[in-house]
């Protein structure tokens, strides 16, 4: 009797250590898949982009474009655009050749002004040092770069435009003492980009208007849409998020940096924190949302119910989680660049995963 229990018990141990190969050779295929769909995306640029002119109506088109200037507020955009949503969704739907030129000028401009307005931000809001002092005092050295002055002549943020800022809701306070971070930035950005010595903000901001935009795609085939941050806490697992702003993390830590510094955030709608690391709350149907061919049985799926889908614990399912992430986050990378230097009237959607081109199936 001993004996037999023994044989079950070594029988049950050789069938899981074999259940955890497996499911480990699984996740080696996500993650190789990242490699092929980085260098297959490289060497083929997509294939059916086209205009929105005609298949949506104007209203839908300018939020498109919206998620690339964070951290600016719809408001804040228009206002550094100098142009009302009317006149600009106009614009949209029927670019011309002064209207693209005039777009790509903006976005050199604030691309530059994000960038080093964050490398000057990052270090103070890190340190918990972003206090209103500073703020006024990295506001008035921008102020001091726009014209040139005299020795005794200074550009001194005045208090009263600060607290005109805070009762109009420009600037917003995060703590006691500390101020938003991304609020603080868009207001620096601006300052940075735009030449107005004065009203270089907007004269008030709706309290209930998103802080600004980032992209959703709810699965591989999915379409890309706008969707105001913070990002819905009670959505949809296994929906993609993704910001090129790089420090999304400041106001929600779930948020992934891309390794590299200036490629933007990542994360999923279920997402943890477990102490200092974010930790993905996905399912096996949520990784059938993104790789169903590894849960098919009908194609010999290596985590199908026929296969070891059963031995998928909530720590492998983080590591597949991670691995998708990576990988659709490198293959949205790849032509990212592409959608700051074209009207916001072209369309996203030659970022979806179709059978036919997917280097993942």
């Amino acid at each position: 009797m001993a004996r037999s229990l023994s044989t079950v018990s070594m029988t049950i141990k050789q069938e899981k250590q074999e259940g955890i190969l497996q499911v480990r050779k699984a996740l080696i295929h996500v993650l190789s898949s990242l490699e092929r769909t980085f260098s297959r995306e490289a060497c083929h640029p997509p294939r059916n982009r086209r205009e929105l002119c005609v298949n949506q109506p104007i209203d839908a088109r300018l939020p498109l474009a919206l998620p690339q200037f964070a951290p600016l507020s719809e408001t804040f955009f228009l206002h550094l655009f100098r142009e009302e949503a009317s006149t600009l969704r106009a614009e949209v739907a029927s670019p011309t050749k002064e209207f693209q030129a005039k777009w790509r000028q903006f976005v050199g401009r604030f691309q530059q002004a994000r960038e080093s307005m964050l490398a000057l931000t990052r270090p103070v809001v890190e340190a918990r040092e972003l206090t209103i002092t500073w703020f006024r005092e990295t506001v008035s050295m921008q102020l001091e770069r726009k014209r040139p002055r005299t020795s005794t002549e200074r550009a001194l943020l005045s208090w009263q435009t600060i607290q005109r800022w805070r009762m109009n809701h420009v600037l917003l306070p995060q703590e006691p003492k500390l101020l938003d971070p991304e609020r603080a930035l868009a207001i620096l950005i601006a300052c940075a980009m735009d030449p107005r010595e004065r009203e270089f903000t907007p004269p008030f901001i709706d309290p209930g208007e998103p802080p600004y935009y980032c992209y959703a795609k709810a699965s591989s085939s999915a379409p890309i849409v706008a969707c105001p941050m913070p990002v819905p806490q009670e959505g949809p697992r296994a929906t993609l998020y993704y910001t090129p702003f790089q420090a999304a993390y400041w106001n929600d830590p779930c948020w992934y940096p891309i390794p590299g510094g200036s490629f933007g955030c990542f994360r999923w709608g279920g997402a943890k924190m477990v102490g200092e690391r974010i930790r993905w709350t996905w399912t096996k149907k949520d990784l059938e949302v993104w790789d169903r061919d590894l849960c098919d049985p009908n194609t010999g799926g290596l985590l199908s119910e026929t296969g070891w889908g059963n031995f998928l614990g909530e720590e492998e399912l983080h590591m597949f989680a991670h691995g998708v992430l990576r990988r659709e986050a490198y293959r949205w990378l790849n032509h990212a660049s592409l959608l700051l230097y074209v009207p916001p009237c072209i369309s996203l959607d030659f970022l979806s995963t179709s059978d036919e081109q997917s280097p993942a199936r």
